[in-house]
């Protein structure tokens, strides 16, 4: 929006109306002129006319404040300024317009604030009132007078950024201290308690603690006390939590508005750990886990509130731990890193905070500087920047051309940093390209023009990012490793640069405190590794997250990440998070397979029976990794499902008196040795002479329910048996042999062509099977013919081109068609059935070729029902797939070929519809 030259016709015609008739149009033509004489000093827009008019229109009586504003122009003088440099300030105004003629006041201007007397105010304040909400209220209303007038110092420049960042400092420290207080004693009176020999202490971190507050920064806080003690049923610190959370829903929920953003994640330990811990906790956590950048945070560290003497005690421990007389590691090396971290998260931004060569980079030189000499220089020891820029030159540290020119953009840095925050009090450190905020900056600094500004501000940053490099020095390592990361194609980047910041320590070091102390030092050897396999990665961006997935779940990341070393195993690793989802699915959140991962069981020969996820787990990434076929593992995963059926029935039955007469028989791929990872467990149980046993049925269904238990994730039941879902779950044996002998449908028949005996009588499974081929044997061909084809039409799915799927078993052409096929040849030659009996499809049909003159199309077929499940193994291994469709997407394609070691996606996508074509041919000719 357009600086106005003059004053709209619209704000004019607004004035008018409001005037009423009320003033003389001598007076209010003198009101005109004062305002477009008044507002050619400013950068003049429709916002700012908005803004005038919305101040104005909540004054009592607006013919006084014409009169007053002719007699004395500098109210003109001070409205303007706040219309046309603050909407922030405005807002106060409209709220609270009696706050005007305070600020008129020139004494009250020029003042500063006080902390004594200023907490004396407040305390007499907040005494009048009896609830807490008022309490809160009123210091609600407090802050809103005291940024108005802190804030219009700064637009008139009547005060520096030291004062003014002191004051905002002061200002937050006594409210926030007396609402705590407030808080603490409304929880004490909650629970009846009148003396407390406890104490506690607030200690601020980050701007607040340094005493250079801006207008719209977080409060960064930790709190401790002194020991634990009990009330009746609750300890101190019980009582202590409860206060902090009273506390923070008072600061950022009250109907007055929001007091501050309360922040508590940098206490030790981090948003994983109590709000408030005893003093010692603290000094232990520091002593024995304390990071390098803790050492840098609390440089910064000043008292907020509570116990004094706690926080000498605080201070005089950590002065050791934050200036060792010797550093282990240089401070400038984890400088260095952090600020790689920092610079990662802001590229292609103007944030002026955190930009190469801005406050950012002013702070990390002051603070490396005191790190590294704090052990032997007392006096160098302080928490704000610019009186430690004065230290460090009064100590020969820095140069005075040095120091000049970190401190003159320090202060420079800061207004454009309080002008952002004051326009509409968000916490941004952003510079706008382009646009009515970013030309009312420039004008507010006094520069002729926008590229003026940022020549100015390229200037400084080249200038400080220049010293910062002769202290801290380029980390040519870490350059290189961001110019790597930045070639990786991420399709967001955005994300990836999270989950990396993520990685290193834990969503940012100065955000979230989760890592272990040598979780960053053991991640910097392997970021390198990490990000060269990632440049050649198909999804890199998959495998960075299923990265993050896993180190979540990590109580102490260095522990991985020291595995990690060993770069096979890290190539091991991230082939995982690349191509197998379901692997990722598996461990992620499950201790026990972390563990094993961890021990490299996995790579062994030996498969443990007593946890059938340990296996599936096992299967999977042996898979994945191609260290085992997809045959290989269909047979060890159906081995072990029939295992973990039979070792429990047998337990169960021992006691049983229907022991000796039962039957449990597992049907379909389980019985034939080709499950899969989403394979159901068809089961039947039939025992002879059920009629005998009063309890049969539900000891049985006790049965199931362990065995359902026990083979989760695999779903269990019993939908194949006699009649389906409708029947009773066990059926009596000879009714059994009656049901196929005279009502067994042919689609029941190729069920039973896959059966196997897992537990019980294996002669009464031999009496059922010759039963069964007996029936069998009276079929016609026309009704094998008829069944086959009406269970095809009933069960055959032809999706719509839009969704864009296949499904492997019931498209035409897929593994049912190949089974059809199989069942025709057997059913047609009952004679056969014996010995092919719960075979799989493949090496029935390889058999089938010596005895029928379709040898090169069964052999064919074989080998397609090999080459499908090979297919639908591999797809669910990696996209965690629970069924038997496969999605056409291209991008699925290409990362399936690679598990499956085609050369791209279009071949095996070519090779798939070849392969189910040639079925579909296959099972028109052959089932006429």
């Amino acid at each position: 929006m357009l600086r106005q030259k003059k004053l709209s016709d619209n704000f004019i015609s607004s004035l008018i109306q409001l005037s009423n008739g009320r003033i003389l149009p001598k007076a209010l033509e003198d009101f005109f002129i004062l305002i477009e004489k008044e507002s050619l000093k400013h950068y003049f827009t429709t916002t700012s006319e908005s803004n005038f008019l919305r101040i104005i229109k909540s004054f009592y009586d607006f013919t006084f404040f014409v009169n007053e504003s002719i007699k004395y122009p500098h109210h003109i003088e001070i409205l303007l300024s706040i219309a046309s440099n603050s909407n922030y300030l405005s807002d106060i105004l409209v709220i609270n317009p009696e706050y005007f003629y305070m600020l008129t006041d020139s004494s009250i201007l020029g003042s500063k604030l006080d902390q004594k007397s200023f907490s004396e105010e407040v305390e007499d304040r907040i005494s009048r009132s009896n609830s807490l909400d008022t309490k809160t209220h009123a210091l609600n209303s407090l802050k809103r007078r005291e940024m108005l007038r802190i804030g219009l110092k700064d637009i008139l420049q009547k005060a520096d950024v030291a004062d003014l960042t002191k004051e905002l400092s002061i200002l937050a420290n006594t409210l926030t201290e007396k609402l705590f207080e407030s808080c603490y004693r409304f929880i004490l009176n909650k629970y009846k308690i009148e003396k407390v020999k406890q104490e506690y202490c607030i200690i601020s971190l980050g701007k607040l603690g340094g005493d250079e507050l801006n207008y719209s920064s977080d409060i960064d806080i930790i709190i401790f006390y002194d020991k634990e003690s009990k009330f009746g049923d609750r300890y101190y610190s019980e009582i202590l939590s409860e206060t902090i959370q009273l506390f923070l829903e008072k600061c950022t929920s009250s109907e007055a508005g929001s007091l501050y953003r309360i922040d508590l994640r940098l206490r030790p330990d981090g948003k994983s750990s109590a709000v408030c811990r005893s003093l010692q906790e603290y000094l232990d956590y520091y002593e024995s886990r304390g990071s390098d950048w803790e050492r840098q945070m609390l440089i910064k560290a000043g008292y907020l509130g509570g116990s004094k003497n706690l926080f000498s005690q605080f201070i005089r421990y950590v002065n050791r731990f934050v200036y060792p007389a010797v550093h282990f590691i240089s401070p400038l090396d984890q400088i260095s890193k952090l600020r790689k971290i920092i610079e990662r998260e802001v590229e292609g931004t103007d944030n002026i905070k955190l930009i190469p060569g801005g406050i950012r980079d002013i702070e990390f030189t002051v603070q490396a500087l005191q790190l590294i000499n704090g052990g032997k220089n007392e006096a160098i020891k302080t928490g704000n920047t610019l009186i430690a820029l004065k230290k460090l030159f009064d100590a020969k540290l820095l140069t005075e051309h040095e120091k000049n020119i970190l401190e003159n953009a320090y202060n420079f840095y800061r207004r454009i940093e309080h002008f952002l925050q004051l326009m509409n009090n968000t916490q941004t450190h952003t510079i706008p390209e382009s646009g009515e905020i970013a030309e009312k900056l420039s004008f507010y600094l006094g520069l002729k023009s926008l590229k003026e500004f940022k020549e100015k501000v390229k200037d400084y940053r080249n200038e400080v990012r220049a010293i910062y490099n002769s202290v801290v020095g380029e980390n040519k390592k870490a350059t290189d490793t961001n110019q790597i990361f930045t070639k990786i194609k991420f399709k967001n980047p955005q994300r990836a640069t999270t989950d990396i910041s993520f990685l290193r320590e834990g969503k940012g070091l100065t955000v979230s405190r989760k890592f272990d102390k040598k979780s960053f030092e053991t991640f910097s050897q392997i970021e390198e590794n990490i990000f060269a396999y990632l440049s050649n990665s198909y999804d890199p961006d998959l495998c960075l997250s299923n990265f993050v997935r896993v180190i979540k779940q990590a109580e102490f990341p260095s522990i991985w990440y020291n595995e990690f070393t060993d770069e096979n195993f890290l190539q091991i690793f991230l082939e995982l998070c690349e191509r197998s989802q379901f692997v990722i699915d598996l461990f992620a959140e499950d201790k026990v397979l972390r563990e094993n991962f961890l021990s490299r069981d996995f790579l062994t020969e030996n498969f443990d029976f007593t946890r059938l996820k340990n296996i599936l787990f096992k299967l999977a990434v042996q898979l994945s990794l191609r260290l085992i076929d997809p045959l290989t593992t269909s047979k060890i995963l159906s081995d072990t499902i029939r295992k973990k059926i039979q070792f429990p029935a047998e337990d169960f039955s021992k006691k049983k008196k229907w022991r000796k007469d039962y039957l449990i028989i597992v049907l379909g791929s389980t019985g034939t040795g080709t499950m899969t990872f989403a394979s159901d467990v068809d089961l039947i149980f039939a025992v002879r002479n059920s009629g005998k046993y009063q309890n049969i049925q539900k000891d049985f269904q006790e049965l199931l329910g362990h065995l359902k238990k026990e083979l989760s994730p695999f779903n269990v039941d019993c939908r194949l048996r006699p009649e389906g879902a409708s029947s009773q779950l066990v059926w009596d044996f000879d009714k059994y042999i009656e049901y196929i002998n005279s009502r067994a449908r042919i689609w029941e028949m190729q069920s039973f062509l896959k059966a196997r005996l897992v537990s019980g009588n294996e002669k009464l499974f031999v009496k059922l099977t010759e039963t069964f081929i007996q029936r069998v044997s009276k079929l016609s061909g026309k009704e094998i013919l008829t069944g086959i084809n009406e269970i095809r039409a009933k069960s055959i799915s032809n999706f719509p081109s839009e969704m864009n799927l296949i499904d492997l078993k019931k498209n035409s052409g897929g593994l049912s068609d190949i089974e059809y096929v199989a069942h025709y040849f057997l059913l047609s030659n009952p004679e056969s059935v014996f010995t092919f009996l719960g075979k799989s499809i493949h090496k029935i049909l390889k058999e089938l070729t010596t005895q029928t003159k379709h040898k090169k199309v069964l052999n064919e077929l074989a080998d397609n029902y090999i080459f499908i499940k090979k297919v639908e193994i591999f797809n669910q291994i990696a996209f965690s797939s629970s069924s038997s469709k496969l999605s056409g997407d291209e991008m699925k394609f290409e990362k399936l070929a690679r598990l499956m070691e085609f050369e791209n996606g279009a071949l095996l996508k070519k090779k798939l519809n070849s392969v189910l074509k040639m079925n579909r041919e296959t099972f028109t000719m052959l089932i006429k």
